[in-house]
């Protein structure tokens, strides 16, 4: 197989196409034999003893497409190399040739003009003052015919006509007679001198019997050999001879000297001067090649005359961080790191050599694509070397060839052979459906698993195609086009070294071709690229897809360890297939000393040979110097400890052997301590410094962390417990400094269980923390498992008896700890009948078993002999309110009991409010029908203003009865405000004629408007609105206050004043239209409402026979003795509270509602006032804690 090869170790039989070997005898200038073909825009150098390549120039003309040439010739005076062209993108018809000036020297092209014409060769005068041209059988007007073309434009002239052979046309000047020579013919073949240019009667030379009279292909080729006073003649296409012939005799001497790889169609010899080429990414230099033929190769020409050696090639230059230095300088003088030593700036893309296959559609349809690359991949590898990246390149057809395709050598079928791998979609190569030379997917899947891929290097297929990849046009996906995809996808991604795939489509692609390009190179971590013009995009997208692959590549490379000691960076595969040990992923050779691999096991039982350091940083085990994989058992991998408390993970053998002592079967490193040396006890008295396994191992005792042998008696050792209910055998010293408990001289721990370790009592009030045995041994009396002696006052142990009737001998915190319950100081076990007690409810509902005595002690309230907690229901808790304002969570019974009010079922203290009521008293006054009012309008609250309820509402004045809206019936009746004071201004026992001043102030407050009021829009025009009042949002006022006298032993006469801020709350009723609007005076803000209290009656102890809801406490309001000291003579007394012209409201003590029951009445302690602040509710006042009480006489 041929390799069209780039970079270091290039096949150089493939690279002679290019002209990397372009060979001369000559050092200056020389004669130089060149051809041109139809098919490709490559002026090629040609040995002229045998007709091979020596090198190629690609001629390219700027805004065009060379697309082949059909002519060739050099002036006989000037030296200078005119040619015939077929362009593409210029002015000319693309049926009609181009005649042009080419510098061989250095591949410039110079466009002379159209020849308005299809010529088939050209030749000059000898003097060269006229250019002659003949057409083809082709020609637009006169076919065979001779022209003269115009030097300065390429304008034709036409001479006369040739006729004479049939297919076919060459003209070539002999300067040794002056004449110009015709050639023509494929069945009928032609060889003439033209005696007349303007006749065209012409001279037959006598061809009689030699090879080229009867040769049945067209002759496309003809020039003179003046040195050697022959003609050329070319026959034929790719494959076909090459003749010298000699028309000295007669007949000619007709000799062949050799087969040209192409389809010469225009031959021409040149004087051109030649000299060395140093080629940087090969790190060589050729001799003998012009300067175009260097510029091809990427190389420096150095100079006309010169050769290799004299001077000699510079280093070749690498910049891989593209800064303009050479990498080398850049470590040198440390503006690079190279901290894996491995020449390259750490910056820069680590890439391994690249082999890359370029899979080529030869169906004709991708020529433009196959020789803009061509020419171009010379120019992308020298680039990609001076990135550091060195590539191998190899071009292949899919299954036939085409002269074409002039540096594709062979193709996937004739060196691989048909067969697909995989699942065989598209397949066979050569006998499917459709265009074989047009299948590149099952191409691409055969090279992928063929190809001699070298070991170590990034493996890139480019698949070049424009046309469905199986079997060409259609393209189906789904289908067949997409299921060879798929299969190339798993062929690629599925080998030991998968092979990345970047397909290039071509100009104007199917986009089903385009997305199936796409999704192959997903498959394969590669890149797809869609040309748009080859000549400007094709090498530029070669050099990126080859760095894209190589940045894929890089991010698995790891270091890779070879016996000798040697690293490489190489993918795993890679390493272990060129007898190498991968040392895990990020491991770079810089940091890996190979020379120290060895054993590595892990916790899968695994084996990998890797440096120390990579295997503990891979959570490996390393099992020592020499050791390797093939002899190492890591299933026996254990914990070894050594004597000076380091521990590794090796296996018995290799423990034992190293001196260590292996810690058992599924121990790690991770979970055992080897660190500290301790001195370790023996049965017969003797000591050893030892880590705590070896100890126990050999039978011994460890006696704990930063003991030693030195000074250790080891003859009184005795059973040590720990808190965790373990139990080590040490000397009384060393387990009180481990934290332990010393159970006494002659204990072991084969007699004493740690578990029941706690604090033990002895008969002299000591504590000390002692197993239950031992301390019963002792006379001591256990305090229970878990017990410490820190707190624990053994003066206090008592009787504790337990639910089931149990008894034990304990302190009372350590005695209710067990779910206990003490029965006193003094009491004993035996004198407590622990089996006389009965349940016992406590105020929290909690039960507990106790005999009475202890029950009532408690606080409890005894249920009785022969009850039990386990079915003693004490109640459920609700909240319980107090006299002084607090609150509790009891049962109702027990609430009841001390004095208190039950909230009710489901109530908490959380959100329950303590105090008293009033209820409304209907009293009809002056301005309002309920006796409670707020006047808008009056003396100091302003009427609303136009346009407060909306758009046209008038002016709002009007006086509203109110009522209130209970906070909660069912355990406040109508309650809808509460007030707080800061405590009793008189107390029962003080004398009459006593006064007190307290501080009060509203807390909570919920009012309503009777009915509706009534605003208007304008005449007849109306709105109703419900009115609601609360308390402001803002910071509440200051508080107000309260003024007290006793006027007889049980009651007086009170006066306040309290300030409010309310907060109004319209709601719209009718129309039926949502609206709420919302007046918070503390927003505003405006004053607060001042409502002054005045002569209201009271009492402090009221008469159950007045029948209010609530219990009484030191100070009822609205309550009058009509004589004092007569109790039943008490009556209540409606009172009002106003601010005049705005507000009034009239109160009196409540009376049971159908919702709330008459509890026990009792002395609470809190005071009620009847709030007349825009209320018609009733009112709740409970104490205010902190405040101080302002008494007088």
């Amino acid at each position: 197989m041929s390799h069209c090869t780039l970079g270091r170790g290039v096949s150089r039989a493939l690279v002679v196409l290019f002209g990397a070997l372009a060979v001369a005898e000559a050092t200056g200038g020389a004669e130089i034999l060149y051809s041109v073909s139809r098919s490709d825009a490559l002026l090629r150098r040609i040995d002229p003893t045998d007709g091979s390549t020596l090198g190629a120039v690609p001629l390219v003309v700027p805004g065009a497409f060379v697309d082949g040439l059909t002519g060739l010739t050099t002036h006989p005076t000037t030296g200078e190399l005119w040619a015939i062209l077929k362009l593409i993108g210029t002015a000319c018809s693309e049926t009609d040739t181009t005649l042009a000036r080419i510098d061989p020297c250095t591949g410039v092209v110079t466009v002379v003009g159209c020849t308005g014409d299809n010529f088939a060769g050209i030749a000059f005068s000898g003097d060269g003052l006229t250019l002659y041209g003949v057409t083809g059988d082709g020609g637009d007007t006169d076919p065979e015919s001779l022209y003269e073309l115009d030097q300065s434009d390429g304008t034709p002239t036409l001479l006369c006509t040739l006729g004479g052979g049939d297919d076919g046309e060459v003209l070539a000047l002999n300067p040794d007679d002056g004449f110009v020579y015709h050639g023509s013919g494929q069945s009928t073949v032609v060889f003439e001198r033209i005696d007349d240019t303007s006749l065209c009667t012409t001279t037959a030379v006598d061809i009689t019997g030699t090879p080229i009279a009867v040769d049945d292909e067209e002759v496309r080729a003809l020039t003179y050999w003046e040195s050697e006073g022959v003609f050329l003649w070319k026959y034929g296409s790719t494959g076909e001879t090459i003749f010298r012939v000699d028309i000295g005799t007669a007949p000619a001497t007709v000799t062949p000297i050799g087969v040209m790889d192409h389809t010469s169609k225009g031959l021409a010899f040149v004087d051109c001067e030649v000299g060395a080429c140093c080629i940087g990414y090969l790190d060589s230099c050729l001799d003998g090649v012009t300067e175009a033929e260097c510029d091809f190769q990427a190389g420096v020409f150095q100079g006309d005359g010169s050769s290799c050696g004299a001077p000699p090639c510079p280093a070749p230059f690498v910049d891989c961080n593209e800064n303009g230095v050479a990498d080398a300088t850049d470590i040198a003088d440390g503006t690079s790191d190279d901290i894996d030593g491995n020449g390259i700036p750490d910056e820069c893309l680590l890439c391994p050599d690249v082999d890359v296959v370029f899979i080529i559609d030869t169906s004709g349809s991708m020529q433009d694509e196959a020789t803009a690359l061509c020419i171009g991949i010379l120019p992308v590898q020298a680039e990609l070397f001076e990135l550091g990246i060195a590539a191998e390149t190899t071009f292949l057809g899919i299954t036939d060839l085409d002269s074409d395709f002039f540096c594709v050598p062979d193709t996937v079928l004739d060196v691989f052979g048909p067969d697909v791998p995989g699942d065989g979609t598209c397949g066979p190569l050569d006998s499917h459906t459709g265009d074989e030379d047009e299948s590149w997917a099952p191409a691409t899947a055969i090279v992928a698993d063929e190809f001699p891929w070298r070991p170590g290097a990034v493996r890139l297929i480019i698949p070049i195609g424009d046309e469905g990849p199986c079997g060409g046009d259609p393209c189906d996906d789904p289908g067949i086009d997409a299921d060879a995809i798929a299969n190339a996808i798993a062929v690629a991604s599925g080998l030991p070294t998968p092979v990345i795939v970047s397909p290039i489509t071509g100009t104007d692609a199917d986009p089903c071709v385009v997305a199936l390009a796409a999704t192959l190179a997903a498959g394969t971590g590669g890149e797809s690229f869609e040309t748009v013009d080859p000549d400007l995009d094709l090498a530029a997208a070669v050099r990126d897809l080859v760095i894209d692959a190589c940045t894929t590549i890089s991010l698995t490379l790891e270091a890779c360890c070879f016996d000798d000691g040697s690293c490489a960076a190489l993918e795993p595969a890679d390493c272990s297939a060129g007898g190498g040990f991968p040392q895990g992923a990020g491991s770079v050779c810089g940091t890996i000393d190979c020379a120290t691999i060895q054993a590595c096991c892990f916790d899968d039982d695994s084996c990998v040979q890797l440096t120390p350091g990579n295997c503990s940083g891979q959570g490996g085990f390393p099992q020592g110097p020499g050791t390797d994989c093939l002899t190492k058992d890591c299933t026996t991998i254990e914990a070894c400890c050594f004597a000076d408390g380091t521990c590794a993970d090796l296996t018995p053998p290799n423990c034992m052997a190293a001196g260590g002592f292996p810690q058992g079967a599924g121990t790690d490193c991770l979970t055992k301590d080897c660190s500290t040396i301790e001195a370790c006890c023996f049965t017969d008295g003797t000591c050893a410094d030892l880590t705590p396994g070896h100890c126990t191992a050999a039978g011994g005792f460890p006696q704990g962390a930063g003991t030693d042998c030195a000074g250790k008696d080891c003859t009184t050792i005795e059973a040590c417990c720990f808190a965790d209910g373990t139990c080590a055998e040490r000397t009384p010293a060393n387990c009180t400094a481990a934290g332990g408990f010393s159970q006494g001289s002659g204990t072991s721990c084969g007699i004493v269980d740690c578990t029941t370790l706690g604090a033990c009592c002895r008969p002299d009030d000591t504590c000390a923390v002692l197993a239950t045995i031992q301390c019963t041994a002792q006379g001591g009396l256990p305090q229970g498992g878990g017990a410490t002696c820190v707190g624990t006052d053994c003066s206090t142990v008592q009787a504790c008896c337990f639910n089931d009737g149990g008894c034990a001998s304990l302190t009372p915190p350590r005695c209710v700890d067990r779910g206990g319950f003490p029965q006193g100081d003094g009491t004993l076990c035996g004198a407590t009948g622990c089996l006389t007690v009965a349940a016992c409810c406590f105020d929290d509902g909690s039960c507990g078993p106790l005999t009475q005595e202890n029950c009532v002690a408690g606080g409890g309230f005894y249920q009785g002999l022969g009850t039990e907690c386990a079915t003693k229901d004490c109640g459920q808790v609700d909240a319980c309110c107090f006299a002084d304002g607090t609150c509790a969570p009891l049962v109702p019974e027990h609430c009841l009991m001390q004095g208190g009010l039950p909230r009710g079922p489901g109530s908490s203290c959380a959100d329950v409010l303590c105090g008293e009521v009033l209820e409304t008293c209907l009293v009809p006054g002056p301005g309002g029908a309920t006796g409670s009012w707020i006047t808008f309008g009056g003396d100091d609250i302003a009427a609303l203003p136009e346009g407060f309820f909306g758009a046209g509402s008038r002016p709002f004045a009007a006086t509203v009865d109110l009522v209130g809206t209970p906070f909660d019936p069912d355990t406040l009746g109508s309650a809808s405000t509460i007030i707080r004071r800061s405590g009793d201004p008189v107390l029962p026992s003080d004398p009459p004629g006593t006064a007190g001043v307290v501080e009060v102030e509203i807390v909570a407050l919920q009012l309503r408007s009777v009915s509706p009021i009534l605003v208007s829009f304008g005449p007849g025009v109306t709105e109703r609105w419900k009115l609601s009042i609360d308390l402001s949002v803002a910071s509440p006022p200051s508080p107000g206050s309260l003024l007290a006298i006793k006027t007889h032993a049980n009651g007086g006469r009170f006066d306040a004043a309290l300030p409010v801020l309310p907060r109004f709350t319209f709601e719209r009723v009718t129309p039926a239209i949502p609206g709420v609007i919302v007046l918070d005076t503390g927003l505003v803000p405006l004053p607060p409402v001042e409502l002054q209290f005045d002569d209201v009656p009271f009492v402090h102890a009221l008469d159950p026979g007045v029948g209010l809801l609530f219990p009484a406490s030191n100070l009822v309001p609205g309550v009058e003795e009509l004589v004092p000291g007569d109790p039943t003579s008490q009556v209540r007394v409606p009172f009002a509270g106003v601010d005049p012209g705005d507000v009034r409201h009239t109160v009196c003590p409540p009376i049971p509602s159908a919702a709330a029951a008459i509890p026990t009445v009792q002395e609470w302690g809190l005071i009620v006032l009847a709030l007349a602040l825009l209320t018609a509710g009733t009112i709740v006042i409970r104490l205010r804690q902190g405040r101080g009480v302002l008494r007088g006489p």
